[in-house]
């Protein structure tokens, strides 16, 4: 079940890559792309690797460090194309990062022992994966919009 969320990822993936390599593509949205990417990649290393519990298991880093850490990509993408983000396809990525952030809220209470959360894995994962579900959907959408350019 763990490796659905990154299965969607990964192939949402392909749809930013496309366009980054399109000659025609205006510089403005390359920029866009290059920084949804690294976005991406943030989420991809947050799940793939776990980074989150081994910084804490390894080094003694809190969660609610790492996650803090890894919101900046997420604040600097909002914040250089808040324009390009009130597009229709939008609610898509804020639906997804909705339901992404659940899962990291039960996280942080289940492994911070603040609330004893029964089935606390299936329920994360439920969130994690159809957000990546929806984030797939939303790389799909802005795919075809920016094409369309």
């Amino acid at each position: 079940m763990e490796y659905i969320k990154v299965i969607f990822f990964l192939a949402a993936l392909i749809f930013p890559l496309i366009l980054l390599f399109d000659a025609k593509l205006a510089e403005y949205f390359k920029g866009f792309i290059r920084l949804f990417l690294i976005v991406h990649f943030t989420i991809l290393v947050i799940l793939i690797f776990k980074l989150h519990h081994l910084l804490r298991d390894n080094f003694n880093i809190p969660n609610t460090v790492t996650y803090l850490v890894s919101a900046i990509p997420f604040v600097l993408f909002f914040k250089k194309y808040i324009g390009q983000l009130r597009s229709k396809e939008s609610i898509y990525l804020v639906i997804s990062l909705v339901l992404l952030g659940i899962a990291v809220i039960i996280d942080l209470l289940s492994d911070g022992k603040i609330f004893d959360i029964p089935n606390n894995y299936l329920i994360e994962e439920t969130f994690r994966i159809v957000g990546a579900l929806v984030w797939f959907i939303y790389n799909y959408l802005i795919f075809v919009r920016i094409k369309k350019f």
